[in-house]
Parts: structure tokens; C-alpha cells; sequence
């Protein structure tokens, strides 16, 4: 097994190849889910499920039924989102913990006190002030309905 993180989906390509389609890949990169999906990979390791899991599974089970241009619209509905999680924990690591705990607290289903200061931290990253205000909208927007 292989989890395939660069972001080269020209990497997945070559370990497919130089393997005979023998070892399992699975995709680690968010922004290319629907890409990396497409092209092969048995699986995907994110945290989105923890905030949008409808429309992870749905974006899966489009690729596996073929239905590319259902899978098309399903991934953009999520990229966003997708993207954060990527720019947050690539600018602040290791901080995928407090992306999830982040999103679930402005979902509003946090019980727990949430604890700023590694967000604190961030303050100042490139896109995270923009991305930041947009989580309400992207999280609310997360059911298929």
C-alpha cells in the first residue's frame, strides 16, 4: 500500500506503472481527490469525512459507478473545503486535529471548550483569514440536499 501525498498526480501515475497496478494506492492529496480517484486509487485518506462525510462518500461512490460528470460537481461542491484542510495543515503542522475540531466547532456540534492558540498560530498565513470566514457557509452547505 501506498499513501500518495505530493500533490503529483504524475507520481501515482509512475507507482502504477513501475508496480503493474499491483500495489494499492491510496490518495492523500485533497485538492486531487477527484483526479486521483479517477485515475486508480482504491481509497482516500482525509479528515473532510469528519465534517462533510455525505459528500466524500457520494464523490466516491460517482467515481466508482462511472459517473464522472455527477463526480465533477460533486468535488467542486467540497474543494474549498478540501483546500483549507491542505493550506492549514501544510502552513501549521501538524494541525489537521484542530482543522476538524475547528470546522466541528463552527458547525456547531463541538461539547468541548476549543482551543485557539495553535489557530492563534496561523494568524497571518496566506488564505487563512479568507478561508477562516468562509467556514460557516462551507460546512452549512455540506449535506447533499
Amino acid at each position: 500500500m501506498v499513501k500518495e501525498s505530493t500533490g503529483d498526480i504524475q507520481r501515482m501515475h509512475r507507482l502504477y506503472q513501475a508496480t503493474g497496478g499491483k500495489v494499492a494506492i491510496f490518495n492523500g492529496c485533497n485538492p486531487l481527490a477527484l483526479e486521483v480517484l479517477v485515475a486508480g486509487a482504491i481509497g482516500w485518506c482525509t479528515s473532510a469525512p469528519n465534517l462533510i462525510p455525505e459528500l466524500n462518500l457520494a464523490l466516491w461512490d460517482a467515481v466508482q459507478n462511472g459517473d464522472l460528470e455527477e463526480a465533477r460537481t460533486l468535488f467542486y461542491r467540497q474543494y474549498e473545503l478540501l483546500d483549507y484542510i491542505t493550506l492549514f495543515h501544510r502552513k501549521c503542522p501538524p494541525n489537521t486535529p484542530c482543522v476538524v475540531k475547528r470546522g466541528v466547532h463552527l458547525w456547531g456540534n463541538c461539547l468541548c471548550e476549543f482551543p485557539r492558540t495553535r489557530l492563534s498560530l496561523c494568524k497571518g498565513v496566506n488564505g487563512f483569514e479568507v478561508a477562516e470566514s468562509k467556514w460557516p457557509t462551507m460546512i452549512s452547505q455540506s449535506p447533499l440536499t
